[in-house]
């Protein structure tokens, strides 16, 4: 624990939703603590980068799964608990984002390469072994608008077509 670093601020708010967030309707909380997972836990939770928490239980239990954004000292994170791209949901945990335009985000996220890549290695190994033999690989994701009826936010990938629009 000693060795892991955490980051401590004064100037922290949350947004519930993507429509807060677009709102400009923030929450103000004293202080969230912003931990970097290491490269195990992101292998295990899709490659979420950080684990945000403030020492109340309540309200750490609500950033942990319900929360959309989180702003620290002018730095944006979305949380993934919710995000999906095709039905794959992001893991746990909280990565940075940046604003593009006034209605998206911009999220870079570790995802396996598990469905696309070595769909013989799911039949094969299941799940959790195809995430064990595919490697972790950054994609750059667009949010451009709030949940479903289910509570999923869906992300777009950037890929060419999206590029050249």
């Amino acid at each position: 624990m000693a060795l892991m670093s955490l980051t401590a601020t004064a100037q922290c708010q949350y947004c519930n939703t993507y429509e807060d967030f677009i709102e400009d309707h923030w929450q103000k909380v004293d202080t969230i603590y912003c931990a970097p997972r290491g490269n195990e836990q992101q292998m295990w939770w899709d490659g979420s980068k950080y684990t945000l928490s403030t020492g109340d239980k309540s309200i750490d239990k609500f950033l942990k799964k319900k929360a959309f954004a989180v702003m620290i000292n002018g730095t944006l994170y979305v949380n993934c608990y919710n995000l999906q791209y095709n039905y794959d949901r992001f893991g746990k945990g909280y990565v940075q984002a940046m604003r593009i335009g006034q209605r998206s985000l911009l999220v870079v996220c570790g995802v396996h390469s598990r469905w696309s890549s070595n769909p013989s290695a799911v039949v094969a190994f299941g799940v959790v072994g195809a995430a064990l033999l595919s490697p972790l690989q950054n994609y750059c994701f667009v949010i451009s608008s709030g949940a479903n009826e289910r509570g999923s936010i869906s992300a777009r990938l950037i890929d060419d077509e999206l590029m050249e629009r």
